[in-house]
């Protein structure tokens, strides 16, 4: 059971776990994607105009190291360290135009640390509503739910589950 913000809180951290899920799943048939089509050339070599022009690289992405080079590159975003234009081509090389579910990762991420920042600094309601809970877990024949709606009165209260 929890407030606005506790439920706000978990419907960020659900959203989280579902796209690194998702990436867990796609690394792992990245090498299996069907070859892209070849585009115009415009070399005697017949090497595609997209990689003349150095907007793609003909090699394929490894799925034994894709997962890795997501989390690296995520860092590095997160850190300022890469250019939102380039963390989002190094995602769609790898998985192709699938790749829009991570583009906002960082910006996920933020808003989880404000959301957490919010709950522990200065929200008396959000920290009793973690002190009842840790209550009981504690204490397994505490009941749990009467407590929060006690403490809570008038305000929203929801009922919070995990799933997956």
């Amino acid at each position: 059971w929890g407030s606005g913000k506790w439920f706000v809180f978990h419907v960020l951290h659900q959203t989280l776990c579902d796209r690194v899920k998702w990436i867990k799943e796609a690394a792992k048939t990245v090498g299996q994607l069907p070859e892209l089509p070849r585009l115009i050339t415009l070399t005697a070599d017949k090497t595609p105009a997209a990689v003349e022009l150095a907007f793609r690289t003909e090699e394929r992405p490894d799925p034994a190291t894709s997962y890795e080079k997501f989390i690296e590159a995520t860092h590095l975003l997160i850190e300022q360290g890469l250019e939102p234009a380039v963390y989002e081509e190094k995602m769609r090389v790898m998985f192709t135009t699938k790749a829009y579910r991570v583009f906002t990762i960082d910006k996920l991420l933020v808003q989880i640390v404000k959301q957490i920042q919010s709950l522990t600094i200065g929200d008396a309601t959000a920290i009793l509503l973690w002190e009842l809970y840790l209550k009981s877990k504690a204490e397994p024949d505490w009941d749990y739910r009467e407590a929060v709606l006690s403490q809570l009165g008038e305000h929203n209260v929801y009922r919070i589950e995990r799933r997956g």
